[in-house]
């Protein structure tokens, strides 16, 4: 083993001598922290216990200073007795009252079971009842879509077959309130609901809104007149687009003038033409009900000829009052109910539905079925209301909307005034004979106290059939629905009786629903109670220890008091004595309490030494297995290189020798380097902060110093406030300066907290530039070594010599070149071993370079 590798081995020894010394330290000091720790505990202990004893001294003083008062003796005693009496009856209260807490809750247990058994039972039959609910309703609404289906199919099968093209737009507030209406008179609702319908289809009617809508009008006049269509209709829009056949002149055009007002053209219809009017009236008619969606309930109309004649016969005014005879002769010669008919005539129809008297039109049939599509259209929406604003009312004032009276015209024409409606109701055949009659037609002119007359004679007004020909002028202008409204109105009995189970269900199910909510609160309710009894009962039994504490301590202090008494009446001399032995007692357990604080107080201190010698044994080991580390590595690197230089003494040593000096440079850079950190930057912080730190602990210091004045004039401000005449002056300026040296004192306290925090971690970062300095020592004492194990190994092996290479600026001697020299990419190159030395001590000159900048 070379010199080198025998001092490696030395420093390891050394350094495994300082770890054991170091542990020893180590173990030493943590033995001692744990003392440390037991004596503080003991003494800490002691103190107690010898505080317990001088309070026990002190009450025995208190006892002989009151034996010598007999007096006070006695009013204390009698105190005493009174306070021990007061605690025993509170006491007894205090039983008593923990026994009523029991008995409460005891009782609350027992309500909490049945109140839960019921709320189960209730949640049961919730359950059920919810099943059966959902199951009806299941089936209820299966049959509500077979309605739907049918009735969608009774519609399409009522829709008018006719060439009038006709456009019905109603909204869907107004179908939704009709449709409502209906529905309640089949379902016999009552007189409010009812009324309440009517309401929502007045209100839905005269709504001044516009919807957009496409409805008829006619504008201009002589040659610009013309029929259009304006998209600004109301809830409910007729719009009329006329047909070829309907712009063709009339032949009445060859006996007039070109253009006529309208009760010419009306005044000059055929009775061809007057039917075809008919039938396009009950067009729009049931065209109206099927936008609604009630012509299943409600029927159409059916053009008839003795409706038409009964229309023109009634077309008079007060048919229904003054002149009720003409109505019973027209009721008698059709065969017709008079009071079913005479309801049908109440008030006069109004209205004038060819009212284009200033216009000069063509003669041709579309402006008189445009004139009357428009007029309709208004007739519906002024119609819902009574004349003049006139309101109707029952007994006690309210207003009447579900009556005869009101809007009977526009209701009538939708079917649905209450007299209508209920007829069609109780009929299989829902239908109605219609005609209509105008005081300008051809066949009226010679009528007098005229007026406009719609009649609709339902199957239930016909009292004599053999009267009443009920033949229909225009044939097919209704699909036959008889089998198919008989399968509705199956559907819909059906409907109704499952509708009826599913309401009888809910029903059950609600109050199922509420029993539920009724044993759940009486659960909850119980619960509750049975918390609060816990609770009461907790309180109690505190109460009762509370008054059993007090007891007791009355219990003493009567005792005492007996004592006391009895003792203030023996002699003074025996009463001066006891008091003097019990001073004396005290005073010496006393003594031992301060001779025990003290001891405390050294405790404690010797276990602060004890932890900050333990701490410091604990990095002082640490910092010696960090040597013995660095010892180990230096001399397993140092048997590695002699190992490594005897495997290289046979090789040409030129190349080994041009890398060590590449080595040598590079050691002497990072010298360089590390110097040079520790000089720029971590002396440099070190002295800074340390020069820092000095000052700081003088400030601190002056501002300890300012306190203590401050406080010390604060005291003396305060002792003198009643005696000076500028007190209170005097006191709120010390007070004021005692502030601001506090807030200074604080103020240094961080600065010098901060300026530790800086010296500790520039004492950190010379340490780890010690650290990279040993570091780059070792690996120049690892390339000397390599050099010396070379030159030993060489010297056994004279024939390869060393050649001289110096470091400075002294000439380099050129190597001898030898043919079997290793090459730099060999495998067994030495040069490969020098050149990783190398990297490595570049990077550690990189790496205190890269730390200066950072710091």
């Amino acid at each position: 083993m070379t010199e080198d590798a025998n001092q490696a081995k030395e420093a390891v020894d050394s350094a495994q001598t300082s770890v054991d010394q170091a542990q020893t330290n180590f173990d030493t000091a943590q033995k001692n922290l744990a003392d440390a720790n037991t004596n503080k505990t003991t003494a800490d202990s002691q103190v107690e216990a010898k505080k317990s004893e001088v309070s026990t001294a002190k009450d025995a003083v208190d006892t002989a200073q009151k034996a010598l008062d007999t007096k006070g003796s006695k009013a204390e005693l009698d105190q005493a007795q009174t306070d021990f009496d007061s605690a025993k009856s509170a006491q007894a209260n205090a039983q008593k009252d923990l026994t009523e807490k029991q008995t409460a809750k005891e009782n609350a247990d027992k309500a909490v079971v049945p109140a839960k058994e019921d709320l189960a039972t209730a949640k049961d039959t919730q359950s059920l009842l919810q099943e059966a609910v959902d199951h009806a309703k299941s089936k209820q609404q299966a049959q509500a879509n077979v309605v739907t289906d049918l009735q969608n199919k009774l519609n399409q099968a009522n829709q008018t077959a006719t060439k009038t093209n006709v456009q019905i737009h109603v909204t869907n507030e107004l179908k939704q309130a009709v449709q409502k209406y209906v529905n309640d008179v089949y379902a016999n609702a009552d007189k409010t609901t009812l009324n309440n319908d009517a309401k929502a289809i007045q209100d839905a009617l005269t709504n001044p809104k516009k919807y957009g809508f496409p409805h008829t009008d006619i504008t201009g006049s002589g040659s610009n007149s013309k029929i259009e269509t304006k998209n600004n209709g109301g809830p409910l829009s007729i719009n009329y687009i006329p047909s070829s056949e309907d712009e063709e002149l009339m032949e009445q055009h060859n006996n007039h003038p070109l253009y006529a007002s309208s009760k010419q053209l009306v005044g000059n219809l055929t009775n061809k033409q007057l039917l075809e009017l008919e039938q396009f009236t009950a067009d729009i008619i049931n065209a109206m009900r099927d936008a609604l969606g009630i012509s299943d309930k409600v029927g159409h109309v059916i053009v008839n000829q003795d409706a038409i004649n009964i229309a023109n016969q009634l077309g008079k005014n007060e048919v229904a009052t003054t002149n009720a005879n003409i109505t019973k002769d027209v009721a008698n010669k059709y065969g017709l109910d008079y009071s079913k008919l005479r309801n049908e005539l109440l008030i006069d129809r109004y209205g004038f539905f060819f009212n284009f008297v200033a216009q000069s039109l063509p003669w041709k049939m579309s402006y008189v079925k445009g004139m009357l599509a428009y007029n309709l259209n208004e007739y519906i929406s002024l119609g819902i209301l009574l004349p003049n604003g006139q309101t109707a009312t029952d007994r006690n004032g309210n207003p009447l909307y579900d009556h005869d009276l009101v809007g009977l015209e526009s209701k009538s024409l939708l079917g649905i005034t209450p007299n209508l409606i209920k007829q069609a109701k109780n009929n299989t055949n829902k239908d109605q004979y219609f005609g209509w009659s105008h005081p300008d037609f051809p066949n009226r002119k010679n009528d007098i106290n005229v007026s406009t007359r719609f009649i609709f004679i339902p199957q239930s007004m016909i009292t004599d059939k053999s009267k009443f020909d009920q033949t229909p002028l225009f044939q097919n202008t209704t699909n036959d629905t008889t089998a198919l409204r008989s399968e509705f109105d199956q559907a819909t009995s059906r409907l109704q009786s499952l509708t009826n189970t599913l309401t009888q269900a809910q029903a059950k199910l609600d109050t199922a629903n509420a029993q539920v909510k009724t044993a759940q609160t009486a659960y909850d309710q119980a619960l509750k109670q049975q918390t609060n009894a816990d609770q009461a009962l907790a309180t109690a039994k505190t109460a009762l220890q509370t008054a059993d504490q007090n007891l007791a301590t009355a219990q003493t202090k009567l005792d005492s008091a007996k004592q006391a008494y009895a003792d203030s009446l023996k002699d003074t001399a025996t009463k001066q004595e006891a008091l003097k032995q019990a001073q004396t007692t005290l005073a010496q357990k006393q003594a031992e309490l301060d001779n025990l604080v003290a001891l405390q107080t050294k405790a404690n201190s010797h276990l602060a030494d004890a932890n900050i010698n333990y701490l410091n044994a604990e990095r002082q080991l640490k910092d010696a297995q960090n040597q013995l580390a660095v010892a180990k590595d230096a001399f397993n690197k140092a048997t590695s290189t002699q190992k490594e230089a005897q495997k290289q003494a046979d090789q040409d040593p030129a190349e080994l020798q041009e890398a060590l000096v590449t080595a040598q440079q590079n050691l002497v850079t990072a010298q360089t380097n590390l110097a040079q950190a520790q000089k720029d930057e971590a002396q440099k912080i070190f002295d800074t902060e340390s020069a820092k730190l000095q000052e700081l602990q003088t400030k601190l210091t002056e501002a300890k110093q300012a306190l203590e004045t401050a406080k010390t004039n604060a005291t003396k401000a305060n002792n003198h406030y009643e005696s000076l005449l500028n007190a209170d002056k005097n006191l709120a300026q010390a007070q004021t300066a005692y502030d601001q040296a506090v807030l200074a004192y604080n103020k240094v306290q961080a600065d010098l907290a901060t300026a530790q925090a800086k010296l500790a971690s520039a004492k950190q970062t010379q340490q780890q530039a010690q650290a990279e300095l040993a570091k780059a020592k070792q690996e120049q004492m690892i390339l000397m070594n390599f050099e010396k194990a070379y030159q030993a190994a060489q010297s056994e092996n004279p024939a390869r010599k060393l050649n001289v290479h110096t470091v400075g600026n002294e000439k380099q001697q050129p190597a001898k070149k030898n043919n079997v020299l290793p090459q730099m990419g060999d495998k067994n190159s030495l040069a490969g071993v020098v050149l990783g030395m190398m990297t490595t001590l570049t990077a550690l000159g990189t790496a205190i370079v890269s730390r200066r900048k950072r710091s």
